[in-house]
């Protein structure tokens, strides 16, 4: 977590399931680390699948986030940010998706890093108290967006490093589902 005064937005435009939804599951968790975290544990679910080649989304465009986490289940890196910065936004948690670059290459030759376009990413960063953001990226708790993320991604953007000491891994009850919980 990091301290910062982000600009940030609530408005959501359209998507009614996704938002009746986000305001239903905050009110049953009370808080937003446990918003998060069942938001993570519902990308880890099994349930999704990362591709760079989804399923085209039906419906108006108001509704196809809708789409996404309800029926497809199946998008890249955008997709699941789009959709979880709008789930917490939905339950009054400022969040904002960032677009960016994570990994690269070191030329030890050169003295340089190689940067391609195959390395973009979208995240998350939510305010999980007042004035305390959090990095989220929802695409890793997905089961085969995990294995398409390549290690030299991984350990360059921080990110994972990040969920090791913030985040523990807990058994759930069929022994194949990952949960998460935050660590204090």
């Amino acid at each position: 977590p990091y301290r910062a005064d982000a600009p940030y937005m609530l408005q959501i435009t359209g998507q009614p399931r996704l938002t009746v939804w986000a305001q239903d599951k905050y009110a049953a968790v009370g808080s937003r680390r446990a918003f998060i975290n069942l938001l993570l544990a519902r990308f880890a679910s099994g349930d999704y699948e990362y591709t760079l080649r989804p399923a085209a989304l039906t419906g108006a465009p108001e509704q196809h986030l809708d789409d996404f986490f309800f029926n497809t289940k199946s998008g890249y890196c955008s997709h699941y940010a789009m959709a979880m910065a709008t789930a917490l936004r939905a339950a009054n948690i400022p969040a904002n998706v960032v677009i960016g670059y994570q990994g690269g290459e070191w030329n030890s030759f050169g003295q340089y890093y190689r940067v391609r376009q195959s390395d973009a990413h979208a995240w998350v960063e939510a305010e999980i108290e007042p004035g305390l953001w959090l990095r989220l990226d929802p695409t890793q708790f997905v089961p085969s967006g995990a294995r398409n993320f390549q290690r030299r991604q991984l350990l360059a953007s921080n990110i994972e490093n990040f969920f090791f000491l913030e985040l523990e891994e807990i058994s759930s009850p069929d022994e194949k589902t990952p949960t998460f919980i935050f660590l204090n």
